[in-house]
């Protein structure tokens, strides 16, 4: 059940002390960022603009894959609780807007629960003129806490056509590399830029019940300016995503899974400079993956020079043992249905058996049966 507490001071009152305007009951909040401020320590990317496209390949998943950065409304929320449920409220609502030459930021602070009205009507007034969303985690929260909450309050807001959640994008591209995958942490490692003096999320909503029953607003100031940081990350997050996956050819570091994600996505042109540069040297295992997926590209194109430099490479690499048995499987595929040279064929099959324990089962059957096939053949 839902605290409540006699309201001390008006939302006029809130306004002054926490540096917003009153707005129908509720607390608004609006400042501008350069992108200078919102890449800061480091240089914005190049002409950025907001009508310019978003990457098409963040959208891979999407039906619709076309969008300009004015279209986008990244949003965020502090809610009462850190999990869904129709009794989860959000008391604190955060926009950002891509506009020329920064971020215009806004945000809606509810002093009590009678108050959702506004944030939401305000929300879905915004949304008119964007469609498209976009989140960090907002597919699996944000967003459905939100419209059960419209829901509730009888109001039906217009849907966006897409929402993207740079979570995902995230995930793809540093699950390997970076742990863990929460926003602050990518703050840190990416945008170079560590949070200080923030408040823990976990400790968000029960500021917010102390507010309600004390009254005593000063600890929201906090809230406030986490929600800003977050909203200022995702949006600096998304534009570095889209900015890497439209120039790779920039990206130090990052060149083993941004190559896989464009694979991902379909962009094979952008892929393959990508992955060519960190397949030359094969030192770590981000380095062999990126070999074995370059690979996998030409063999698409039927590159099997290319292909077969790249599986022999691999099967070398005694370090990094998914990698080499899988090069072993396609060098073994290729001589026995390509080249029908059967002894060959059967070599690679055998080096891989006594390479390795195969603790994956299938790849454990698969050799075996390519062994007990190439057999046959060999006896005819």
């Amino acid at each position: 059940m839902m605290p409540s507490a006699t309201r001390k001071l008006t939302s006029t009152d809130l306004a002054e002390i926490l540096e917003g305007e009153a707005l129908d009951g509720a607390v608004y909040f609006e400042r501008f960022l350069s992108f200078e401020q919102v890449f800061f320590p480091q240089n914005p990317p190049d002409a950025i603009d907001a009508g310019n496209d978003i990457a098409r390949e963040l959208f891979y998943l999407c039906e619709s894959k076309y969008f300009q950065w004015k279209d986008l409304l990244v949003i965020d929320t502090e809610t009462t609780g850190l999990s869904g449920g129709s009794g989860n409220f959000a008391f604190l609502l955060g926009m950002a807007e891509v506009q020329p030459n920064g971020l215009k930021l806004s945000q809606i602070f509810l002093p009590d629960f009678a108050y959702e009205p506004v944030l939401l009507s305000h929300l879905s007034e915004k949304m008119k003129s964007k469609n498209l969303l976009g989140s960090y985690n907002g597919k699996a929260f944000d967003w459905p806490l939100l419209e059960t909450r419209f829901l509730l309050n009888k109001q039906r807001p217009a849907a966006p056509k897409e929402h993207l959640d740079f979570l995902f994008i995230a995930r793809r591209l540093f699950k390997n590399s970076i742990s863990p995958l929460s926003l602050s942490n990518l703050e840190g490692e990416l945008l170079k830029r560590p949070r200080v003096s923030d408040i823990p999320g976990e400790l968000i909503p029960q500021t917010y019940f102390d507010f309600l029953t004390t009254g005593n607003p000063y600890p929201l100031k906090k809230v406030l300016s986490h929600n800003l940081k977050d909203l200022v990350a995702t949006a600096a997050l998304g534009l570095f995503f889209s900015h890497w996956i439209e120039y790779p050819e920039k990206v130090n570091g990052l060149e083993a899974p941004l190559g896989r994600f464009l694979l991902k996505a379909g962009s094979v042109e952008k892929a393959r400079p990508v992955l060519e540069k960190k397949a030359k040297e094969i030192r770590t295992e981000e380095d062999a993956k990126a070999a074995f997926e370059l690979a996998l590209c030409y063999k698409k194109e039927q590159n099997w020079e290319g292909a077969c430099r790249l599986w022999q490479k691999l099967s070398n690499q005694t370090n990094f043992s998914t990698q080499r048995l899988f090069a072993f499987r396609e060098l073994s595929m290729f001589y026995e249905h390509r080249k029908k040279e059967y002894p060959a064929a059967m070599a690679y099959t055998q080096q891989a058996a006594k390479s390795y324990p195969i603790s994956n089962s299938w790849l454990q059957a698969d050799f075996e049966r390519r062994a007990q096939r190439l057999e046959g053949k060999l006896s005819r």
